[in-house]
């Protein structure tokens, strides 16, 4: 690592729930576990032991690259001047962008999250399609088919009457219940379940008005829309939903557009700036234009400040107060190595993304070793050392402790002779039954209703753009 120019650390923490926290110190550019050590909780006089210590072994890193934990910033800022010497400190961009989405969208987010429990629309939306379920019972199969064949989600249609029409407003309700259809696997705040979910149902709100008011809808699917209407009626008469969207849309802008100018914007053509992929000199060149980038975003800010409301006014100022506190440490990825290592440059990642993924590849695994979802209890019985076991991928690693990958095998034989039970995988065949679902959005209906593109149709009929209705016969 000498040879490097240095060390900086990826400093971070994983537990489940609260408990059976494990805190890992990754070397950013050799991307080895330099120590790990299971702490009770995330505060400064557990974290700081292993700073020290793992500093004493390896000596001190170049930069230190940490979130925004309570207990973790006051531990390495002790810990930095309690070593006397030069150490960077930076923090992950996107933990500073979850930092400042969740302080600018909480507040009105659980709002509204309380707003459509209050109202019991998600629960009421889930009743009424488990009970078309039963009704309809093994014929969801073969209507499943006949709403394919029927549908068109360039335009909008005239529902068709009978039992296809009402499994067709089941899956029109069940569209609105897919709201995490868009989430890409991602979390709040960078993403808004509950905001989709309420767009989803303003839509099909409108959708039913406009059936309803239709002369060909036959009695029992105008029941059917009746009673679904029923269900969204809140979305409109409780005029609290209005305001607080309102509000949340403006500052989830200002969230997306945090991200863009920071270029952690899944939806932004240009993608992270990742150390190693390209020659330095032109990441570091890059990295220069987030800064500006960034320096421009603020500018805006201020100037727009005078124009808005004073609720948007306190959402702007919550992302001024966060950039003016935490901006200085947002920057100094561009380390000079000494002659003596090769000279020229190198750059520090700049999110702690690579020790987040890993952190997560520890708990899948324990999750298949163990079987359970919640690894509180496993993750206290974890050994400390677990996590050096990612090392041994890493052949310049394998090559200090045992000469070469080669040799690794005896090396571990000859810690370990004990031999391992063979895991077996047992894949739980799908049995293709013809029973009704018991679930109002079961994976079956989610994969129909996505691939029929349903939530498209809606909107166009909400759009009211219908062109000259005629009768359907299936």
């Amino acid at each position: 690592m000498k040879g490097d120019g240095g060390t900086p650390w990826h400093v971070d923490a994983t537990g489940e729930e609260g408990s059976g926290t494990v805190l890992i110190i990754d070397a950013g550019w050799r991307g080895w576990v330099l120590g790990t050590r299971k702490i009770s909780t995330e505060c400064k006089e557990q974290i700081k032991p292993l700073l020290h210590e793992t500093a004493d072994q390896f000596e001190d890193p170049c930069v230190v690259v940490r979130d925004y934990g309570k207990g973790l910033i006051p531990a390495i800022e002790e810990f930095v001047h309690e070593r006397n010497v030069k150490i960077i400190i930076l923090g992950c961009h996107t933990h500073f962008i979850k930092f400042v989405g969740k302080d600018l969208l909480t507040s009105e987010y659980s709002k509204l999250r309380q707003l459509i429990r209050n109202h019991n629309i998600r629960a009421g939306l889930k009743r009424i399609v488990r009970e078309w379920s039963r009704e309809l019972g093994e014929n969801i199969f073969e209507l499943k088919t006949k709403i394919e064949i029927w549908i068109s989600p360039d335009k909008a249609q005239p529902l068709p009457k009978g039992n296809l029409g009402l499994a067709t407003v089941r899956a029109m309700t069940q569209s609105a219940l897919d709201y995490l259809e868009n989430s890409k696997n991602q979390r709040f705040p960078f993403v808004m379940p509950h905001f989709e979910f309420y767009q989803r149902c303003t839509t099909l709100h409108k959708a039913c008005e406009f059936y309803i008011d239709h002369p060909l809808t036959d009695k029992p699917v105008l029941k059917a829309l009746n009673r679904l209407f029923r269900v969204l009626y809140p979305v409109f008469s409780d005029s609290s939903f209005e305001q607080i969207t309102q509000s949340l849309s403006y500052q989830f802008k200002l969230f997306t557009e945090l991200r863009t100018a920071l270029r952690l914007n899944p939806d932004d053509a240009t993608k992270e700036v990742m150390p190693g992929v390209r020659e330095p000199q032109r990441i570091a060149g890059e990295l220069n234009d987030i800064k500006k980038a960034l320096r421009k975003y603020k500018a805006e800010l201020q100037r727009v400040r005078r124009r808005v409301t004073q609720d948007n006014q306190n959402a702007i100022d919550t992302i001024l107060k966060h950039l003016k506190e935490h901006e200085k440490n947002l920057w100094g990825h561009t380390m000079k190595i000494p002659k003596s290592a090769g000279g020229g440059i190198k750059i520090v990642g700049r999110t702690n993304n690579e020790i987040e993924n890993f952190n997560g590849g520890l708990k899948r695994d324990e999750r298949k070793r163990s079987g359970r979802k919640v690894l509180s209890k496993d993750f206290e019985d974890l050994p400390d050392g677990v996590p050096l076991i990612k090392n041994l991928k890493k052949p310049d690693y394998v090559k200090i402790l045992c000469g070469s990958l080669d040799n690794l095998p005896d090396a571990i034989a000859k810690i370990d002779h004990t031999e391992r039970a063979k895991k077996y995988t047992k894949k739980t065949q799908s049995i293709n039954t013809k029973l009704s679902p018991t679930t109002s959005l079961p994976k079956s209906d989610r994969q129909f209703i996505r691939k029929i593109n349903i939530a498209e149709f809606i909107q166009n009929v909400a759009a009211q753009n219908v062109p000259k209705i005629l009768a359907f016969t299936p």
